[in-house]
Protein backbone atom coordinates (compact mmCIF):
# COMPACT_ATOMS: atom_id res chain seq x y z
CA UNK A 1 0.00 0.00 0.00
CA UNK A 2 2.84 2.30 1.06
CA UNK A 3 4.73 1.62 -2.14
CA UNK A 4 1.30 2.03 -4.37
CA UNK A 5 0.85 5.90 -2.68
CA UNK A 6 4.49 6.62 -3.50
CA UNK A 7 4.37 5.90 -6.80
CA UNK A 8 0.31 7.06 -7.44
CA UNK A 9 -0.12 9.18 -4.61
CA UNK A 10 0.51 12.63 -6.61
CA UNK A 11 -1.83 11.63 -9.50
CA UNK A 12 -4.32 10.60 -7.24
CA UNK A 13 -3.83 13.77 -5.16
CA UNK A 14 -4.76 15.60 -8.52
CA UNK A 15 -7.63 13.73 -9.61
CA UNK A 16 -9.55 14.44 -6.08
CA UNK A 17 -8.16 18.10 -6.39
CA UNK A 18 -9.73 18.39 -10.17
CA UNK A 19 -12.97 16.92 -8.77
CA UNK A 20 -13.50 19.01 -5.84
CA UNK A 21 -13.26 21.62 -8.77
CA UNK A 22 -16.43 21.36 -10.02
CA UNK A 23 -20.11 20.70 -8.75
CA UNK A 24 -21.25 19.19 -6.06
CA UNK A 25 -17.79 20.58 -4.35
CA UNK A 26 -17.45 23.53 -6.99
CA UNK A 27 -14.31 24.52 -5.49
CA UNK A 28 -13.48 26.38 -9.04
CA UNK A 29 -10.14 28.02 -7.86
CA UNK A 30 -8.86 24.41 -7.27
CA UNK A 31 -9.04 24.21 -11.70
CA UNK A 32 -5.92 26.55 -11.54
CA UNK A 33 -3.65 24.24 -9.76
CA UNK A 34 -5.25 20.92 -9.46
CA UNK A 35 -2.81 19.30 -11.96
CA UNK A 36 0.73 20.91 -10.43
CA UNK A 37 1.10 17.52 -8.25
CA UNK A 38 0.66 15.12 -11.23
CA UNK A 39 2.64 17.30 -13.62
CA UNK A 40 5.45 18.03 -11.13
CA UNK A 41 5.60 13.75 -10.33
CA UNK A 42 5.64 13.60 -14.09
CA UNK A 43 8.15 15.67 -15.50
CA UNK A 44 11.18 13.53 -15.31
CA UNK A 45 9.56 10.13 -15.82
CA UNK A 46 9.70 7.82 -19.12
CA UNK A 47 6.68 8.31 -21.23
CA UNK A 48 5.19 4.88 -19.77
CA UNK A 49 5.65 5.61 -16.17
CA UNK A 50 3.93 9.25 -17.08
CA UNK A 51 1.23 7.51 -19.08
CA UNK A 52 0.34 5.15 -16.14
CA UNK A 53 0.28 7.99 -13.30
CA UNK A 54 -2.20 10.30 -15.66
CA UNK A 55 -4.52 6.90 -16.12
CA UNK A 56 -4.42 6.66 -12.44
CA UNK A 57 -5.08 10.56 -12.00
CA UNK A 58 -7.76 10.42 -14.71
CA UNK A 59 -9.59 7.51 -13.12
CA UNK A 60 -10.01 9.35 -9.86
CA UNK A 61 -11.45 11.97 -11.52
CA UNK A 62 -13.84 10.66 -13.75
CA UNK A 63 -14.77 8.05 -10.95
CA UNK A 64 -15.56 11.32 -8.40
CA UNK A 65 -16.71 13.64 -11.21
CA UNK A 66 -19.70 10.60 -12.60
CA UNK A 67 -20.37 9.33 -9.61
CA UNK A 68 -24.02 10.03 -10.44
CA UNK A 69 -24.29 7.06 -13.06
CA UNK A 70 -23.61 4.47 -10.02
CA UNK A 71 -27.19 5.92 -8.94
CA UNK A 72 -28.76 3.46 -11.79
CA UNK A 73 -27.95 0.68 -9.84
CA UNK A 74 -31.48 0.85 -8.74
CA UNK A 75 -32.40 -0.21 -12.20
CA UNK A 76 -29.54 -2.14 -13.40
CA UNK A 77 -28.25 -4.09 -10.11
CA UNK A 78 -24.53 -4.22 -9.77
CA UNK A 79 -24.13 -4.13 -13.36
CA UNK A 80 -24.48 -0.24 -12.78
CA UNK A 81 -21.30 -0.03 -10.74
CA UNK A 82 -19.20 -2.11 -13.91
CA UNK A 83 -20.97 -0.07 -16.10
CA UNK A 84 -19.65 3.03 -14.37
CA UNK A 85 -16.25 2.28 -13.86
CA UNK A 86 -16.21 0.88 -17.46
CA UNK A 87 -16.90 4.32 -18.46
CA UNK A 88 -14.37 5.98 -16.21
CA UNK A 89 -11.82 3.51 -17.39
CA UNK A 90 -12.38 4.41 -20.96
CA UNK A 91 -12.17 8.07 -20.33
CA UNK A 92 -9.04 7.67 -18.60
CA UNK A 93 -6.76 6.16 -21.72
CA UNK A 94 -7.59 9.38 -23.04
CA UNK A 95 -5.65 10.78 -20.21
CA UNK A 96 -2.95 8.16 -20.09
CA UNK A 97 -2.16 8.98 -24.22
CA UNK A 98 -1.84 12.46 -22.65
CA UNK A 99 0.50 11.74 -19.93
CA UNK A 100 2.75 10.05 -22.99
CA UNK A 101 2.96 13.25 -24.31
CA UNK A 102 3.70 15.53 -21.29
CA UNK A 103 6.54 13.09 -20.83
CA UNK A 104 7.93 13.46 -24.80
CA UNK A 105 7.35 17.33 -24.28
CA UNK A 106 9.80 17.89 -21.12
CA UNK A 107 12.47 16.34 -23.29
CA UNK A 108 11.56 17.42 -26.84
CA UNK A 109 10.04 21.09 -26.88
CA UNK A 110 11.65 24.03 -25.58
CA UNK A 111 10.86 25.16 -22.37
CA UNK A 112 8.90 27.62 -23.31
CA UNK A 113 6.68 25.62 -25.32
CA UNK A 114 5.83 23.09 -23.69
CA UNK A 115 2.97 24.92 -21.43
CA UNK A 116 1.20 26.25 -24.47
CA UNK A 117 1.33 23.01 -26.26
CA UNK A 118 0.25 20.64 -23.17
CA UNK A 119 -2.71 23.09 -23.23
CA UNK A 120 -3.28 22.64 -26.51
CA UNK A 121 -3.20 18.78 -26.48
CA UNK A 122 -5.67 18.85 -23.35
CA UNK A 123 -8.09 20.42 -25.57
CA UNK A 124 -8.04 18.15 -27.95
CA UNK A 125 -8.39 15.45 -25.58
CA UNK A 126 -11.85 16.67 -24.29
CA UNK A 127 -12.67 17.61 -28.00
CA UNK A 128 -12.14 13.88 -28.44
CA UNK A 129 -14.03 12.69 -25.24
CA UNK A 130 -17.14 14.62 -26.19
CA UNK A 131 -17.17 13.33 -29.79
CA UNK A 132 -15.57 9.88 -29.86
CA UNK A 133 -17.70 6.46 -29.19
CA UNK A 134 -20.82 8.56 -28.83
CA UNK A 135 -19.01 10.73 -26.85
CA UNK A 136 -19.28 12.31 -22.88
CA UNK A 137 -17.59 15.59 -22.64
CA UNK A 138 -19.49 15.84 -19.28
CA UNK A 139 -16.23 16.53 -16.96
CA UNK A 140 -14.54 19.08 -18.83
CA UNK A 141 -12.17 21.19 -16.74
CA UNK A 142 -14.05 24.67 -17.97
CA UNK A 143 -17.38 23.61 -16.69
CA UNK A 144 -15.85 24.36 -13.35
CA UNK A 145 -15.62 27.96 -13.95
CA UNK A 146 -19.30 29.15 -13.97
CA UNK A 147 -19.43 31.23 -10.71
CA UNK A 148 -16.25 32.98 -11.68
CA UNK A 149 -18.43 35.27 -14.00
CA UNK A 150 -15.70 37.37 -15.98
CA UNK A 151 -13.58 34.16 -16.73
CA UNK A 152 -16.46 32.25 -17.96
CA UNK A 153 -17.22 34.92 -20.48
CA UNK A 154 -14.43 33.48 -22.53
CA UNK A 155 -16.46 30.76 -23.10
CA UNK A 156 -17.87 33.25 -25.99
CA UNK A 157 -14.92 33.28 -27.91
CA UNK A 158 -14.10 29.52 -28.18
CA UNK A 159 -16.23 27.44 -26.28
CA UNK A 160 -15.69 26.11 -22.87
CA UNK A 161 -12.37 24.69 -24.31
CA UNK A 162 -10.96 27.58 -24.00
CA UNK A 163 -11.57 27.83 -20.55
CA UNK A 164 -9.80 24.64 -19.91
CA UNK A 165 -7.05 25.10 -22.33
CA UNK A 166 -6.22 28.31 -20.06
CA UNK A 167 -6.32 26.56 -16.92
CA UNK A 168 -4.04 23.70 -17.92
CA UNK A 169 -1.28 25.85 -19.37
CA UNK A 170 -1.32 28.15 -16.01
CA UNK A 171 -0.90 24.89 -13.99
CA UNK A 172 1.97 23.86 -16.55
CA UNK A 173 3.94 27.62 -15.84
CA UNK A 174 3.25 26.73 -12.19
CA UNK A 175 4.34 23.50 -12.04
CA UNK A 176 7.67 24.49 -13.83
CA UNK A 177 8.12 27.31 -11.65
CA UNK A 178 7.79 25.04 -8.76
CA UNK A 179 10.52 22.62 -10.08
CA UNK A 180 13.06 25.28 -11.47
CA UNK A 181 14.12 28.03 -9.68
CA UNK A 182 15.54 29.57 -12.55
CA UNK A 183 12.60 29.60 -14.21
CA UNK A 184 10.50 30.70 -11.25
CA UNK A 185 9.94 34.01 -11.25
CA UNK A 186 9.30 34.55 -15.44
CA UNK A 187 6.84 31.42 -14.90
CA UNK A 188 5.14 32.70 -12.12
CA UNK A 189 4.72 36.36 -13.99
CA UNK A 190 3.34 34.72 -17.19
CA UNK A 191 0.97 32.27 -15.40
CA UNK A 192 -0.80 35.38 -13.35
CA UNK A 193 -0.64 37.46 -16.86
CA UNK A 194 -2.58 35.07 -18.84
CA UNK A 195 -4.99 34.67 -15.75
CA UNK A 196 -5.60 38.55 -15.34
CA UNK A 197 -5.43 38.80 -18.64
CA UNK A 198 -8.16 36.44 -19.06
CA UNK A 199 -10.19 37.73 -16.67
CA UNK A 200 -9.68 41.43 -18.50
CA UNK A 201 -10.79 40.11 -21.51
CA UNK A 202 -13.89 38.21 -19.79
CA UNK A 203 -14.83 41.76 -18.31
CA UNK A 204 -15.22 43.26 -21.59
CA UNK A 205 -17.34 40.94 -22.61
CA UNK A 206 -19.80 41.00 -19.45
CA UNK A 207 -21.56 43.72 -21.27
CA UNK A 208 -24.78 43.72 -19.40
CA UNK A 209 -24.25 44.88 -15.82
CA UNK A 210 -27.95 44.38 -14.90
CA UNK A 211 -29.00 40.73 -13.32
CA UNK A 212 -32.61 41.04 -13.82
CA UNK A 213 -33.56 42.70 -16.59
CA UNK A 214 -36.85 44.08 -17.57
CA UNK A 215 -38.18 41.51 -19.96
CA UNK A 216 -41.10 41.59 -21.96
CA UNK A 217 -41.72 38.07 -22.63
CA UNK A 218 -42.47 35.64 -19.33
CA UNK A 219 -42.12 31.91 -18.84
CA UNK A 220 -44.12 29.93 -16.56
CA UNK A 221 -41.78 26.84 -15.13
CA UNK A 222 -43.22 23.63 -13.97
CA UNK A 223 -40.79 21.37 -12.06
CA UNK A 224 -42.66 18.12 -11.56
CA UNK A 225 -40.24 16.74 -8.87
CA UNK A 226 -42.05 12.74 -9.84
CA UNK A 227 -40.14 9.71 -8.20
CA UNK A 228 -38.83 7.94 -11.43
CA UNK A 229 -40.49 4.54 -10.68
CA UNK A 230 -43.82 6.57 -10.80
CA UNK A 231 -43.06 7.29 -15.23
CA UNK A 232 -42.99 3.90 -15.72
CA UNK A 233 -46.20 2.87 -14.00
CA UNK A 234 -49.15 3.14 -16.04
CA UNK A 235 -51.41 4.00 -13.39
CA UNK A 236 -49.68 7.51 -12.71
CA UNK A 237 -49.81 8.43 -16.29
CA UNK A 238 -52.98 10.55 -15.98
CA UNK A 239 -52.20 11.85 -12.47
CA UNK A 240 -49.02 13.04 -13.40
CA UNK A 241 -50.37 15.22 -16.39
CA UNK A 242 -53.79 16.42 -14.22
CA UNK A 243 -51.59 17.17 -11.34
CA UNK A 244 -49.38 19.31 -13.84
CA UNK A 245 -52.49 20.76 -15.30
CA UNK A 246 -53.84 21.94 -12.21
CA UNK A 247 -50.98 23.75 -11.11
CA UNK A 248 -49.83 25.33 -13.89
CA UNK A 249 -53.09 26.83 -14.19
CA UNK A 250 -52.59 28.07 -10.20
CA UNK A 251 -49.27 30.15 -11.80
CA UNK A 252 -51.56 31.51 -15.03
CA UNK A 253 -53.56 32.96 -12.11
CA UNK A 254 -51.31 34.97 -10.55
CA UNK A 255 -48.46 35.52 -13.39
CA UNK A 256 -48.33 37.13 -16.80
CA UNK A 257 -47.62 34.34 -18.69
CA UNK A 258 -46.36 34.24 -22.34
CA UNK A 259 -45.26 30.52 -22.62
CA UNK A 260 -45.50 27.00 -20.18
CA UNK A 261 -42.29 24.53 -20.22
CA UNK A 262 -42.63 21.25 -18.86
CA UNK A 263 -39.83 19.06 -18.15
CA UNK A 264 -38.95 15.84 -20.19
CA UNK A 265 -41.10 12.80 -19.54
CA UNK A 266 -43.86 14.07 -17.47
CA UNK A 267 -45.96 12.75 -20.16
CA UNK A 268 -45.47 9.47 -20.69
CA UNK A 269 -48.43 8.18 -22.94
CA UNK A 270 -48.86 8.41 -26.13
CA UNK A 271 -48.82 12.26 -27.09
CA UNK A 272 -51.58 11.93 -29.62
CA UNK A 273 -53.61 9.51 -27.78
CA UNK A 274 -56.85 11.50 -27.28
CA UNK A 275 -56.85 10.93 -23.21
CA UNK A 276 -53.74 13.16 -23.74
CA UNK A 277 -53.74 15.27 -26.29
CA UNK A 278 -57.24 16.51 -25.33
CA UNK A 279 -56.83 17.67 -22.00
CA UNK A 280 -53.38 19.40 -22.88
CA UNK A 281 -55.05 21.68 -25.53
CA UNK A 282 -58.16 21.95 -23.02
CA UNK A 283 -55.67 23.51 -20.95
CA UNK A 284 -53.44 25.53 -23.64
CA UNK A 285 -57.02 26.87 -24.69
CA UNK A 286 -57.82 27.73 -21.02
CA UNK A 287 -55.00 29.71 -19.83
CA UNK A 288 -54.44 31.31 -23.64
CA UNK A 289 -50.92 30.44 -22.82
CA UNK A 290 -48.78 27.88 -25.55
CA UNK A 291 -47.41 24.71 -24.01
CA UNK A 292 -43.75 23.09 -24.45
CA UNK A 293 -43.31 19.72 -23.33
CA UNK A 294 -41.30 16.30 -23.41
CA UNK A 295 -43.66 13.85 -24.47
CA UNK A 296 -43.63 10.29 -25.95
CA UNK A 297 -44.15 9.64 -29.54
CA UNK A 298 -44.70 6.35 -31.23
CA UNK A 299 -45.03 4.75 -35.27
CA UNK A 300 -46.45 1.99 -35.96
CA UNK A 301 -45.12 1.50 -39.19
CA UNK A 302 -42.79 0.75 -38.67
CA UNK A 303 -42.73 0.45 -34.83
CA UNK A 304 -40.42 3.06 -33.92
CA UNK A 305 -40.50 5.48 -30.34
CA UNK A 306 -39.46 8.87 -29.96
CA UNK A 307 -38.51 10.66 -26.91
CA UNK A 308 -40.28 14.09 -28.08
CA UNK A 309 -41.20 17.54 -27.29
CA UNK A 310 -44.16 19.24 -28.69
CA UNK A 311 -45.74 22.86 -28.51
CA UNK A 312 -49.26 22.78 -27.99
CA UNK A 313 -51.04 26.35 -29.51
CA UNK A 314 -53.97 28.12 -27.89
CA UNK A 315 -55.65 27.58 -31.21
CA UNK A 316 -55.31 23.39 -30.60
CA UNK A 317 -52.64 23.25 -33.32
CA UNK A 318 -49.13 21.26 -32.38
CA UNK A 319 -45.69 21.21 -33.69
CA UNK A 320 -42.94 18.40 -32.43
CA UNK A 321 -39.23 18.11 -32.62
CA UNK A 322 -37.29 14.50 -32.22
CA UNK A 323 -34.38 13.62 -30.00
CA UNK A 324 -31.69 13.54 -32.01
CA UNK A 325 -28.86 12.39 -29.54
CA UNK A 326 -29.19 9.70 -27.73
CA UNK A 327 -28.06 8.77 -24.63
CA UNK A 328 -25.87 5.42 -25.03
CA UNK A 329 -27.20 2.62 -22.71
CA UNK A 330 -30.20 4.61 -21.89
CA UNK A 331 -32.26 5.46 -25.14
CA UNK A 332 -30.45 3.18 -27.38
CA UNK A 333 -27.29 0.36 -26.91
CA UNK A 334 -24.47 1.41 -29.17
CA UNK A 335 -23.53 -1.45 -31.72
CA UNK A 336 -26.14 -3.39 -30.25
CA UNK A 337 -25.76 -6.44 -32.85
CA UNK A 338 -22.37 -6.82 -30.42
CA UNK A 339 -23.70 -5.92 -27.46
CA UNK A 340 -27.94 -6.98 -27.43
CA UNK A 341 -26.91 -8.93 -23.96
CA UNK A 342 -26.66 -5.47 -22.51
CA UNK A 343 -30.31 -5.44 -22.32
CA UNK A 344 -30.29 -8.26 -19.99
CA UNK A 345 -28.39 -6.38 -17.80
CA UNK A 346 -30.85 -3.54 -17.06
CA UNK A 347 -29.27 -1.30 -19.97
CA UNK A 348 -32.12 0.67 -22.02
CA UNK A 349 -32.85 1.06 -25.77
CA UNK A 350 -35.31 0.93 -27.93
CA UNK A 351 -35.53 4.71 -29.00
CA UNK A 352 -35.53 5.97 -32.01
CA UNK A 353 -33.03 9.29 -32.93
CA UNK A 354 -35.19 12.18 -34.70
CA UNK A 355 -33.28 13.37 -38.07
CA UNK A 356 -33.18 17.01 -38.18
CA UNK A 357 -33.10 19.98 -35.98
CA UNK A 358 -36.52 22.33 -35.29
CA UNK A 359 -37.39 25.38 -33.62
CA UNK A 360 -40.42 26.71 -32.21
CA UNK A 361 -42.03 30.31 -32.58
CA UNK A 362 -44.08 31.81 -29.87
CA UNK A 363 -45.10 35.46 -30.72
CA UNK A 364 -42.33 36.92 -31.87
CA UNK A 365 -39.59 34.60 -29.83
CA UNK A 366 -38.04 31.85 -31.67
CA UNK A 367 -36.53 28.87 -29.47
CA UNK A 368 -34.06 26.10 -29.86
CA UNK A 369 -35.17 22.96 -27.82
CA UNK A 370 -32.20 20.67 -26.69
CA UNK A 371 -33.41 17.02 -24.60
CA UNK A 372 -31.62 16.29 -22.12
CA UNK A 373 -28.60 15.09 -23.22
CA UNK A 374 -28.25 16.49 -25.58
CA UNK A 375 -27.24 20.01 -23.83
CA UNK A 376 -23.75 17.97 -23.83
CA UNK A 377 -23.11 18.68 -27.18
CA UNK A 378 -22.00 22.16 -27.89
CA UNK A 379 -22.60 22.21 -31.67
CA UNK A 380 -26.32 21.73 -31.22
CA UNK A 381 -26.93 24.69 -28.88
CA UNK A 382 -24.80 26.86 -31.91
CA UNK A 383 -26.65 24.78 -34.42
CA UNK A 384 -30.03 26.31 -33.19
CA UNK A 385 -29.02 29.53 -33.29
CA UNK A 386 -27.09 29.95 -36.88
CA UNK A 387 -30.61 28.38 -37.58
CA UNK A 388 -32.64 31.76 -36.02
CA UNK A 389 -33.03 30.97 -32.64
CA UNK A 390 -33.27 33.69 -30.18
CA UNK A 391 -33.13 31.50 -26.77
CA UNK A 392 -32.91 27.94 -26.10
CA UNK A 393 -34.98 25.32 -23.79
CA UNK A 394 -33.46 22.25 -21.99
CA UNK A 395 -36.09 19.88 -20.71
CA UNK A 396 -34.67 17.31 -18.66
CA UNK A 397 -35.37 14.49 -16.56
CA UNK A 398 -32.73 13.81 -14.09
CA UNK A 399 -34.74 11.22 -11.90
CA UNK A 400 -32.49 8.22 -12.49
CA UNK A 401 -30.06 9.61 -10.00
CA UNK A 402 -31.69 10.91 -7.21
CA UNK A 403 -30.21 14.05 -5.26
CA UNK A 404 -26.69 13.14 -6.69
CA UNK A 405 -23.78 15.63 -8.39
CA UNK A 406 -25.48 15.05 -11.51
CA UNK A 407 -28.17 17.64 -10.70
CA UNK A 408 -25.98 20.91 -10.39
CA UNK A 409 -23.32 19.43 -13.56
CA UNK A 410 -26.34 19.33 -16.01
CA UNK A 411 -26.77 22.99 -14.36
CA UNK A 412 -23.32 24.34 -15.28
CA UNK A 413 -23.34 22.54 -18.25
CA UNK A 414 -26.14 24.63 -19.49
CA UNK A 415 -24.74 27.96 -18.13
CA UNK A 416 -21.74 27.94 -20.94
CA UNK A 417 -24.16 26.54 -23.45
CA UNK A 418 -26.02 30.06 -22.97
CA UNK A 419 -22.66 31.80 -22.57
CA UNK A 420 -21.12 30.48 -25.78
CA UNK A 421 -24.11 31.09 -28.04
CA UNK A 422 -24.84 34.39 -26.12
CA UNK A 423 -28.40 33.33 -26.05
CA UNK A 424 -30.66 33.24 -22.67
CA UNK A 425 -31.55 29.27 -21.85
CA UNK A 426 -34.56 28.35 -20.14
CA UNK A 427 -34.06 24.57 -17.92
CA UNK A 428 -37.15 22.67 -16.89
CA UNK A 429 -35.94 19.57 -14.70
CA UNK A 430 -37.93 17.16 -13.50
CA UNK A 431 -35.83 17.57 -10.23
CA UNK A 432 -32.81 19.64 -9.63
CA UNK A 433 -32.74 22.65 -10.73
CA UNK A 434 -35.26 24.94 -13.23
CA UNK A 435 -34.77 28.61 -14.28
CA UNK A 436 -33.29 30.94 -16.67
CA UNK A 437 -30.36 31.74 -17.59
CA UNK A 438 -29.32 34.71 -19.17
CA UNK A 439 -26.70 35.14 -21.78
CA UNK A 440 -23.88 35.66 -19.71
CA UNK A 441 -24.24 32.61 -17.82
CA UNK A 442 -26.14 34.26 -14.68
CA UNK A 443 -28.89 31.70 -13.19
CA UNK A 444 -32.46 32.74 -11.82
CA UNK A 445 -34.56 29.80 -10.13
CA UNK A 446 -38.66 29.48 -9.65
CA UNK A 447 -39.16 30.29 -6.29
CA UNK A 448 -42.70 29.44 -5.72
CA UNK A 449 -44.75 25.94 -5.12
CA UNK A 450 -48.22 24.90 -5.16
CA UNK A 451 -49.34 24.03 -1.61
CA UNK A 452 -53.20 23.47 -0.47
CA UNK A 453 -54.85 26.29 1.76
CA UNK A 454 -57.99 24.93 2.82
CA UNK A 455 -60.24 24.16 -0.58
CA UNK A 456 -58.00 25.57 -2.76
CA UNK A 457 -54.84 25.83 -4.14
CA UNK A 458 -52.26 28.72 -3.82
CA UNK A 459 -49.12 29.34 -5.36
CA UNK A 460 -46.42 30.54 -2.66
CA UNK A 461 -42.74 31.32 -2.03
CA UNK A 462 -41.43 28.15 0.09
CA UNK A 463 -40.13 27.97 3.63
CA UNK A 464 -36.41 28.32 3.79
CA UNK A 465 -35.60 25.01 4.51
CA UNK A 466 -38.05 23.26 1.83
CA UNK A 467 -36.41 20.44 0.08
CA UNK A 468 -36.32 21.02 -3.46
CA UNK A 469 -36.59 16.95 -4.66
CA UNK A 470 -39.36 16.82 -2.62
CA UNK A 471 -41.79 19.87 -3.19
CA UNK A 472 -43.32 20.49 -6.72
CA UNK A 473 -41.79 24.10 -7.88
CA UNK A 474 -43.83 26.05 -10.16
CA UNK A 475 -42.77 29.72 -11.52
CA UNK A 476 -42.49 32.67 -13.97
CA UNK A 477 -39.50 34.34 -14.80
CA UNK A 478 -38.65 37.79 -17.26
CA UNK A 479 -36.91 36.13 -20.59
CA UNK A 480 -34.07 38.28 -21.20
CA UNK A 481 -33.15 39.09 -25.14
CA UNK A 482 -30.57 37.47 -27.09
CA UNK A 483 -27.10 39.32 -27.19
CA UNK A 484 -24.58 39.28 -29.84
CA UNK A 485 -21.59 37.49 -30.84
CA UNK A 486 -18.40 38.92 -30.01
CA UNK A 487 -16.75 36.32 -32.68
CA UNK A 488 -19.63 34.96 -34.94
CA UNK A 489 -18.74 31.53 -35.73
CA UNK A 490 -15.77 31.17 -33.41
CA UNK A 491 -17.37 28.62 -31.14
CA UNK A 492 -18.11 26.65 -33.99
CA UNK A 493 -14.58 26.27 -35.04
CA UNK A 494 -12.22 26.61 -32.19
CA UNK A 495 -12.73 23.49 -30.66
CA UNK A 496 -12.00 21.88 -34.31
CA UNK A 497 -9.13 24.07 -34.63
CA UNK A 498 -7.07 23.26 -31.52
CA UNK A 499 -8.26 19.76 -31.99
CA UNK A 500 -6.09 19.47 -35.40
CA UNK A 501 -3.39 21.65 -33.68
CA UNK A 502 -2.94 19.48 -30.66
CA UNK A 503 -3.13 15.99 -33.00
CA UNK A 504 -0.38 17.80 -35.13
CA UNK A 505 1.60 18.36 -32.19
CA UNK A 506 1.37 14.62 -31.15
CA UNK A 507 2.61 13.07 -34.38
CA UNK A 508 5.66 15.68 -34.85
CA UNK A 509 6.58 14.55 -30.79
CA UNK A 510 6.54 11.26 -32.28
CA UNK A 511 9.44 12.23 -34.66
CA UNK A 512 11.46 15.01 -33.25
CA UNK A 513 14.43 14.14 -31.17
CA UNK A 514 15.38 14.37 -27.80
CA UNK A 515 17.10 17.75 -26.99
CA UNK A 516 20.62 17.57 -25.94
CA UNK A 517 21.37 18.77 -22.29
CA UNK A 518 23.50 21.61 -21.97
CA UNK A 519 26.90 20.54 -20.90
CA UNK A 520 27.78 21.91 -16.51
CA UNK A 521 30.40 23.58 -16.46
CA UNK A 522 32.98 23.05 -13.92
Amino acid sequence: MKACLRTYGWAIASGILLSWALPNFHWFPLAWVGLIPLLYNTRSTTARVSAARFFVAGWVFNSIVLQWLIGNVFWAGGWAILGQQGVCLALSVYWALLGALWSRMNTRLPVGLIAPAFGLCWIAMEWLQARLFSGLGWAALGYSQGPDIWFSQVAALGGVSLLSGILVTVNVWLTQAVADQSLRLRSIAVALMLAVVAHGVGMLLLDSPDENPDASFSVGIYQSNYAQHMKWDPHFEQTMLDMAITQSTVVSENESVDLFIWPEALIMNEFRAPRTLRPLQEFVAKTDVPLFTGAVRRENNPSRAFNASALITPNGDYSIYDKMKLAPFGEYIPFESYLSFARGMGAGGGITPGDRPYLFSVGDRTFGPLICFEVLFAPLADERRALGADFLVVITNLGWFGGSNVLSQELEIARFRAIENRLPLVQAANTGVSGVIDPWGRIRVIDGVVTVKGRYLTWDTPPPRSDAMMQRRVGALPLPEAAALPLPGSVRWFGRLATVGGLALALALCFLPARQKTPETS
